[in-house]
């Protein structure tokens, strides 16, 4: 009895977690990153985003017999690769036929990011999730992901379907735990984040620290030691926190979420970087956003009771 109430208890965080990929969460995640990377094609000419660059691209970017050969601005031209992204992206942010702009959203992602002349976190993460989400939107076969109208009513083989769907999004949610967890690691091997000075450095930047009012904050708060070092050590331990946060439960998901949420549209308020924040935000919402309706990812403490 006891073995057939775990099976039960597995098969329906299985198609609990199938079920999440589909929900109104999911899209938002999916349209967030996909404003983010919006934001950077629309706002940038061709000349800013693809300047040549002789250490990233000592050779130039096209005609070296690279996979960059490939990738849309190579393939389709600088200027009118970015209006045909810009494109792509805005027709992901509106939820357009998730199953038609699955690989042209995972495509130009990766263009996007690998021709960059100076690519920047959220650029690469935008394309890693843009690609593992290809999958689940290939089989989403609405008219908009704000939808429940499906183009083909019936699903085949939908065993296979649910099993393609869990795969990824648990995929999603390692590669963003581990992009949280290696974010914080990494800190600790700089001796500013270790002796809890580096909020100070960093709001004293002249070329990426806040400007106008924005530093008058942080200056409130970078002229005490003791408030800088709670900062700096605060970044360490939320993004610790981040990294394992999908064990939790929901009561403290929605706490971590909230504070991860703040966390980084705090980031862009005074870094000024917008695109960035939208995709961090895009991809906490997929990571902790989507748990908040239901069981954990192993549902261990309902399989402990029974």
């Amino acid at each position: 009895m006891l073995t057939v109430i775990k099976i039960n208890n597995t098969r329906d965080t299985f198609l609990h977690i199938a079920s999440l990929t589909s929900t109104t969460g999911f899209g938002i995640g999916r349209s967030l990153i996909s404003l983010g990377l919006l934001i950077t094609v629309t706002f940038d000419n061709a000349n800013i985003m693809f300047a040549p660059d002789k250490t990233r691209f000592p050779m130039g970017r096209c005609g070296n017999d690279s996979p960059l050969d490939f990738s849309l601005f190579c393939v389709a031209g600088e200027e009118t690769g970015r209006w045909i992204a810009l494109f792509i992206f805005l027709c992901v942010f509106l939820g357009f036929f998730p199953f038609v702009t699955a690989i042209p959203f995972a495509y130009a992602a990766w263009s996007l990011q690998a021709s960059l002349t100076i690519p920047e976190g959220g650029d690469q993460l935008g394309s890693n999730l843009a690609i593992l989400m290809a999958p689940i939107s290939l089989l989403d076969v609405r008219m908009s992901q704000w939808s429940s109208i499906k183009l083909i009513r019936k699903e085949y083989f939908p065993a296979f379907a649910k099993t393609i769907r869990v795969t990824s999004l648990i995929v999603i949610w390692v590669q963003i735990s581990l992009v949280y967890f290696f974010a914080a690691v990494e800190k600790f091997s700089v001796e500013e984040w270790r002796d809890g000075t580096a909020l100070f450095y960093w709001a004293s930047d002249p070329n990426f620290g806040a400007t106008g009012f924005r530093l008058h904050i942080l200056n409130f708060f970078a002229q005490n030691s003791l408030s800088v070092v709670i900062l700096t050590w605060g970044v360490l331990f939320l993004e610790l926190v981040l990294a394992f946060s999908w064990m939790a439960s929901n009561v403290f998901r929605r706490y971590i979420f909230i504070i991860g949420l703040l966390f980084h549209l705090g980031i862009s308020f005074f870094m000024g970087l917008i695109s960035f924040g939208f995709i961090m935000c895009g991809a906490l919402v997929i990571y902790l956003g989507l748990h908040l309706s239901g069981a954990t990812l192993l549902n261990t403490k309902d399989l402990a009771k029974n």
